[in-house]
């Protein structure tokens, strides 16, 4: 009986340099890729794939799954918001509030709270943003820990600001001076006499 090797597989990082655009898993997925990728590396090699005694031993890690966002992230501010799309009249308050503190959507990345779960930790670790934004009640998978709304939490490089949700703030007046008082400081911004 002959035990299979496995030659010629692939991994996904590996066929994606194949492809002219970026490699998509489907949700639901991910487990099962992951589980094939797991028993492919440790399946035992064949004679012709053995590594020679001076040959270095190439290793490879879990694979990571960046997160997706829109914006050029010029910046390196991360700004996030609940749900899965960001409805156009949201996305324009968003821009304005931005436009506040002098940025555009080329100097963010703009993602969802669902991207955000599908990319996990190494998706944020994978961008490395200098400031983060939270619109709404999201769970970091970040060391960093949630205080209180519109307060601004330092640790290490990364200043994190939680806000209420978009929906909420279009509404309501004093949530949006608590915001603007929060970005003010957050992007040291002195205020006019």
């Amino acid at each position: 009986m002959t035990k299979p090797t496995n030659q010629g597989a692939m991994t996904l990082q590996e066929r994606a340099l194949f492809l002219p655009e970026g490699l998509f898993v489907i949700a639901g997925e991910q487990e099962k890729l992951l589980f094939a990728e797991r028993v492919k590396r440790s399946l035992p090699l064949s004679t012709s794939e053995q590594p020679q005694v001076n040959e270095p031993v190439e290793e490879y890690e879990e694979e990571a799954y960046h997160l997706s966002y829109e914006g050029g992230f010029k910046k390196k501010i991360l700004v996030l918001f609940m749900g899965a799309e960001l409805e156009a009249p949201l996305k324009v308050f968003l821009l304005k509030i931005l436009g506040a503190v002098e940025c555009t959507a080329q100097d963010i990345a703009l993602t969802s709270e669902i991207a955000l779960k599908e990319a996990g930790s190494a998706g944020i670790q994978s961008l490395d943003p200098e400031k983060i934004i939270a619109f709404g009640k999201i769970d970091l998978p970040i060391p960093l820990s949630k205080k209180n709304l519109y307060e601004i939490i330092s640790e290490d490089d990364k200043e994190l600001l939680f806000a209420d949700s978009l929906e909420e703030l279009i509404q309501d007046t004093d949530l949006k001076r608590k915001l603007w008082n929060s970005l003010q400081s957050l992007f040291n911004i002195k205020q006019k006499k």
